[in-house]
């Protein structure tokens, strides 16, 4: 068993993409887009609380402070601010770039640790990995080494070998040592594949925690032995980001064992939720079951504030309506009413899953036109790749004005607008049983 001559605490955070966009609200809603865009900055200041509440021996950033090379005056100067606060309390700060803002973007860029460093002075309330091999920063208290902390950071944005090639492997059993990176591990099909790395490659070198950062859905890699981590990051900015947001608070205690405990502090939750309109007769229903959800989430959120998008699936009598009808632009009116005073439940989006009731057994192989109709939407879905759906859609998503707005469909999202046609076709053509 391992011995220490003291317990240790520390927050580990990633991907703050502090000034980071919304995209897809400001169009929506201009008081919702500023709240939205404050609470970035909200969650850091959180993080930040907290550490000085629980009294941590230091904090760890693993990448991506910021969310573009470009200078952002308001996110410098606040991520300043809060690590100076920091400083203050002797709560030393240790920091690596990722991907987002490596230490030398380009032979034509500025950095923007250049200018972070230019606003902080001579005496810097943080300590920045400039390597891109291994840099080793120890923790000292009165005048004693209480944990050592191995970085790396990206050098450029883009990096494809492993971070911890060079690492050495632990050679002092007297103080925990900390890993501290901006990777990926193994394969992740939402994020591309910088710095990767196998499960091995950090287990093997003997570390007592992981601090890792890049993946944005946050995850225990390795819950002991050591704990390997991805925090996630701090707020969530879309529909692709749901769930609590926030940070690890770590202790190691004298006899090695790692206890870590995650604390939201993102003001802002993004949320999804699904609901089948089987069985539904009225309009009224719907409304009465979306404002069940609404009153669900507002009662458990606590001080979180929602952002919800509803996805309606199944097939009924209301399919007919949600198609032909203005029925779900006149819901989302009736509940798109920001609150300036959150916590808030925000229903930002409705979107249309549902099918029509057709029994296409009935009409396969009676060579008419709703025969022809199954025959080609079954054909354009069962395409591996769906190449002759993205060929006929490929006018849309290249079109000067439209390319901005649509974004890449999925394989998922494409068989649905397949399905989505042939229902419409049916409905129009009278074959669907609405009833």
């Amino acid at each position: 068993m391992q011995y220490y001559k003291r317990d240790i605490s520390f927050i580990h955070t990633a991907d703050l993409h502090l000034a980071s966009p919304f995209s897809g609200i400001s169009e929506k809603n201009r008081l919702l887009a500023d709240y939205l865009h404050l609470s970035i900055f909200q969650s850091f200041d959180s993080i930040i609380n907290l550490c000085i509440e629980k009294q941590v021996d230091f904090l760890l950033i693993a990448g991506d402070i910021f969310d573009s090379r470009e200078k952002n005056l308001r996110a410098l100067y606040h991520f300043i601010r809060g690590l100076t606060k920091l400083k203050e309390h002797q709560i030393p700060v240790i920091i690596t770039s990722g991907n987002h803002d490596p230490l030398r973007p380009g032979p034509a860029e500025t950095t923007i640790w250049d200018d972070i460093l230019q606003i902080a002075g001579e005496d810097p309330p943080f300590t920045l990995i400039t390597s891109d091999r291994y840099e080793p920063v120890d923790i000292r208290q009165q005048d004693e080494t209480i944990a050592r902390i191995c970085g790396v950071s990206f050098s450029k944005a883009e990096i494809f070998e492993s971070p911890v090639r060079h690492f050495p492997k632990k050679n002092d059993s007297a103080i925990p040592w900390i890993g501290l990176v901006h990777c990926t591990i193994g394969s992740h099909t939402d994020h591309i594949p910088y710095a990767p790395l196998t499960l091995s490659d950090l287990t093997d070198l003997g570390y007592d925690y992981w601090a890792l950062g890049h993946i944005h859905a946050g995850y225990t890699v390795k819950e002991q032995n050591p704990p390997i981590i991805y925090p996630g990051n701090i707020q969530g900015r879309n529909w692709r980001e749901t769930g609590p947001r926030g940070c690890i608070y770590t202790t190691i205690r004298t006899d090695g064992v790692t206890q870590t405990e995650f604390y939201e502090t993102a003001p802002v939750r993004f949320e999804t939720s699904e609901l089948s309109i089987q069985g539904m007769e009225q309009e009224a229903e719907l409304i009465s079951a979306i404002e069940n959800i609404i009153n669900k989430l507002s009662a458990s959120k606590s001080k979180t504030s929602i952002i919800l998008s509803i996805t309606l699936t199944g097939s009924g009598k209301l399919h007919q309506s949600l198609v032909q009808t203005d029925l779900l632009d006149e819901i989302l009116q009736i509940y798109q009413e920001y609150s300036p005073s959150p916590p808030f439940c925000y229903l930002s989006t409705v979107n249309d899953a549902t099918t029509a009731s057709i029994d296409r057994d009935a009409f396969r192989g009676k060579g008419d036109i709703f025969d022809e109709i199954c025959r080609c939407a079954e054909n354009l879905s069962n395409e591996s790749d769906l190449a002759k759906t993205r060929e006929i859609l490929a006018p849309l998503f290249h079109h000067h004005t439209l390319r901005h707005v649509l974004g890449e469909m999925s394989a998922d999202e494409i068989k649905l607008l397949i399905q989505k046609a042939e229902d419409y076709l049916f409905l129009n053509l009278g074959a669907a049983d609405e009833d």
